[in-house]
């Protein structure tokens, strides 16, 4: 899967985003509005996708408690050598709980991911505080610096990310 950088416009806008009036209205608004966007565009696109010029996902998780299909709109950072991993940041908008995919994914970590019209299974692994952790985290900020604000709203000790390892078909 290809996943473009946001560009310098991007970037000034993701500046607005950041706002905390904003972030709520977004966190609070956006989802459900992005879920029909994406079925409408065929499941190719999602509309922050459009306005952020961020790489967004669809995250399809199995629920933990409900065992219900869930999907998730969440930007989804390439890492690794060969960028067929992604990075996903559990910082709920710097609310104070993680958010509920999170727990989906802790007690199923098989997943699938849907991009730009194509679907692929992943198996999900958290990341552990230390320097991987820290360099991920670095390259997170610098597709979207909003993350920092995010860490620095939060109530929690800090904001899990989890890497998406795709599974051989």
């Amino acid at each position: 899967m290809d996943f473009p950088r946001p560009n310098p416009v991007y970037r000034l806008l993701h500046r607005f985003y950041r706002w905390r009036p904003i972030s709520w209205f977004i966190s609070v608004f956006v989802p459900p509005i992005d879920r029909f966007f994406f079925k409408l565009s065929g499941k190719r696109i999602t509309l922050v996708q459009l306005l952020s010029g961020l790489p967004v996902i669809m995250l399809h998780t199995i629920g933990a408690k409900s065992g219900k299909a869930r999907d998730s709109p969440l930007i989804g950072i390439p890492v690794g050598d060969d960028y067929h991993n992604l990075l996903l940041i559990a910082s709920n908008w710097g609310g104070p709980h993680n958010p509920g995919w999170y727990y989906n994914i802790k007690a199923e970590p098989k997943v699938s991911v849907s991009y730009r019209g194509r679907r692929e299974d992943y198996e999900a692994v958290e990341l552990k505080a230390g320097e991987q952790y820290d360099r991920y985290w670095q390259k997170a900020v610098s597709y979207y610096s909003g993350y920092e604000n995010y860490k620095r709203r939060t109530t929690r000790s800090w904001i899990p990310m989890v890497v998406l390892h795709p599974l051989e078909n």
